[in-house]
């Protein structure tokens, strides 16, 4: 796998840079980069920064209103150029939004929560339902029909109903029985009927005269979305699977609709030109032309789950999703206030995975004194004559691949760890050495050594999808962040380790030349540093001279039973929350965010059951950031570069928040000093 090739291979360089420190003078400033080689940020700034996913989008009198993760809403006046936050009131998760007149309109989400607006969106009330708090009911749609009559569907079959315009609501039942299926989409089919889909396939038609029918679906998978068309009275349906079907007739008879992706379709819209477009997982979106039959792939597709789309007045698209809120644009789809700089859940995605964070949960699992040191690289691919080279292309991976077999048999017996951008499942076999065994390594999309342009996008689209361009990667695929470090074997003994970096110092100068115009742009040697306990005889660097402080907050708990549910990830949220209110403080990831992310991994192609981190998988995630015990890592929090030490604001900050747990922060800071390499 590519990963693991050029991951290794960094990290053979990294080591022997790593040993070289022990020679060289602190400069106090790294080397100048190529000027062809674009800047990567040591850590995102995330206050500005919008983490959540947005579900669902409409317009009122006064703009287009999104709705979405935390209770978050938003505004926009300007056709979703840029959007204002509007005060929800709740931290649920907002699943669904609809406008019955220009002023009035409804927001519905998690927790039984119903919410009303009566100026367009700029003020929310909550509404009494009886329901509101309950933590397992889930409303995932609302739709109103011409006559005051109005629908909330959700889990298990519960539907909420009112005769009168929303003054009073009743609970229903429509599929009675032992695990009923849930309700996802309610849509209004002209003033005196309306339609359900929802789980395994289930559709449902209310007619005024005659309630609700469970009638004939055509679909086996669940069904996510209702669309009807103005143009012929009709009505599309559509969920799992690339299903989506149409029926002319209220749902008496339907037919299968062709598209050329099997994507998990969520959402819908009907153009002005009369084309429909659907959107789906992995940011699909299909067109099916005006009289057409099949739907077609559209180019330039974002790489986030798209769970909402909508039509603007300068024929633009609005879209909501994984990424957030964004736009279209004659560049393609357009996330946040900058280009290729992340949005929504990949602010998340990009942190989980930057070095520093993974480097910080180490040693705060540790719970003792050990600092970390570690080789941060950026690394080059110089552009041909074609202007077609980056660290994607096939000669690219070749050389990093031959460095790895020669750094093998440079440094005999060394155990290797890395990280870099590669370190994702990705395919392409290139054939090597490793510990003295010929393998296959999966590099890239495909099966054969060789692979062209199509391989080249594929890839470099997962690598956007993975959050990782604009942070460890650059946007033109060029320049590439990488961090190397030497594990030393259990029976080593500190003469062995000594001797491998000196067989490592020794050797790359003859190593580089493997790398095939793949040059080492900037080299810097990293050590975070518990600052609480002093653990080295050499004082930590002070502000402005390339530290940088981080915190790590933990929870003691005497009852084993929160170590496991969901308690410790409600918490974190809501620590987290008033974290980021502490001047200074540029970054927070708390460990619900990777309870989401587990949970997105496993529900990418089915949003409706995203449904916040009650649901989430609070096992996987407090073991992967605690391994043992009942201490967990709770929440890691960034200073801005060059700041000072917050430990008594964050302390004050999180008084009192965790009832009869024990808060505990820990601070640590970051050295950074440069390495020269030999001409």
């Amino acid at each position: 796998m590519l990963t693991r090739v050029f991951i290794v291979l960094l990290i053979v360089a990294g080591l022997g840079l790593s040993a070289w420190m022990t020679r060289l003078p602190d400069t106090g400033a790294a080397p100048a980069e190529t000027p062809s080689a674009p800047a990567l940020p040591d850590m995102p700034d995330d206050r500005s920064l919008n983490r959540a996913v947005f579900t669902d989008i409409a317009q009122s009198a006064a703009g287009l209103v999104a709705v979405g993760e935390a209770g978050s809403i938003r505004l926009s006046t300007d056709q979703g150029l840029s959007w204002q936050p509007v005060a929800s009131g709740t931290d649920a998760l907002l699943n669904a939004v609809e406008f019955v007149s220009p002023e009035s309109g409804w927001a519905v989400g998690d927790r039984g929560t119903l919410l009303r607006t009566g100026d367009g969106g700029k003020s929310w009330q909550p509404v009494l339902s009886g329901l509101e708090g309950t933590e397992d009911i889930t409303w995932f749609d609302v739709a109103f029909l011409g006559n005051g009559t109005g629908f909330v569907v959700g889990t298990l079959g519960r539907t909420l109903t009112t005769r009168d315009g929303g003054e009073s609501w009743q609970l229903e039942l429509l599929i009675p029985g032992y695990n009923s299926a849930s309700l996802y989409a309610v849509a209004a089919l002209g003033e005196k009927s309306a339609m359900v889909v929802g789980e395994r396939g289930r559709i449902l038609r209310y007619q005024e005269d005659e309630g609700w029918q469970d009638i004939y679906s055509p679909a086996y998978g669940a069904l996510h979305g209702i669309l009807p068309l103005a143009e012929s009275g009709g009505v599309l349906v559509f969920g799992e699977n690339g299903g989506v079907y149409q029926s002319d007739d209220l749902g008496e008879n339907w037919r299968q609709l062709a598209t050329v992706s099997r994507a998990n379709y969520h959402a819908g819209a009907q153009l002005e030109d009369g084309s429909v477009l659907l959107a789906g997982s992995s940011g699909v979106l299909v067109r099916r032309q005006p009289g057409g039959q099949r739907f077609y792939l559209e180019t330039g597709h974002p790489a986030g789950a798209l769970l909402a789309v909508r039509q603007v007045k300068d024929q633009a698209l609005v879209v909501a999703g994984e990424q957030g809120l964004g736009r279209s644009s004659a560049q393609g789809f357009r996330f946040g206030t900058e280009p290729h700089r992340a949005s929504g859940r990949f602010v998340i995605k990009q942190l989980l995975d930057h070095p520093d964070s993974k480097r910080l949960l180490e040693l705060a699992a540790k719970d003792d004194d050990t600092s970390y040191r570690w080789v941060s690289l950026d690394m080059t691919m110089p552009e041909s004559a074609a202007g077609d080279e980056d660290l994607t292309s096939r000669d690219a991976v070749l050389s990093i691949t031959r460095f790895l077999m020669a750094a093998e048999e440079a440094v005999p017996g060394a155990r290797l760890e890395a990280y870099s951008p590669w370190t994702s499942d990705h395919a392409l076999a290139v054939t090597g050495k490793h510990q003295g065994t010929w393998e296959n390594w999966r590099l890239m999309s495909g099966a054969e050594s060789e692979y062209g342009r199509k391989e080249r996008e594929n890839f470099r689209w997962k690598l956007r999808r993975s959050a990782l361009v604009g942070g460890q990667m650059a946007p033109d695929f060029r320049t590439a962040r990488a961090e190397v470090r030497l594990i030393p074997w259990s029976y080593e003994t500190d003469q062995e380790q000594k001797e491998h970096q000196a067989m490592l110092v020794e050797a790359l100068p003859g190593l580089v030349q493997e790398l095939a115009g793949v040059d080492l742009v900037r080299v810097r040697q990293m050590q975070w540093q518990r600052v609480s306990v002093p653990t080295s005889t050499e004082p930590p660097p002070q502000s402005g001279q390339g530290g940088r402080w981080a915190w790590a907050l933990t929870v003691d708990d005497p009852d084993s039973y929160y170590c496991r549910d969901t308690d410790n990830l409600q918490l974190s949220q809501h620590l987290e929350a008033r974290v980021r209110e502490v001047p200074g403080v540029q970054a927070t990831l708390a460990v619900a965010e990777q309870a989401k992310i587990d949970q997105l991994k496993d529900l990418e192609g089915v949003w409706k059951g995203f449904v916040a981190v009650e649901a989430g998988y609070p096992s996987r995630a407090m073991e992967a950031w605690q391994p043992s015990s009942c201490r967990h890592v709770m929440l890691l929090a960034f200073g801005e570069p060059a700041g000072s030490d917050l430990t008594s604001a964050l302390t004050q900050a999180t008084e009192g928040m965790a009832d009869d747990r024990v808060l505990q922060w820990t601070a640590y800071r970051l050295s950074e000093t440069a390495v020269v390499l030999p001409e």
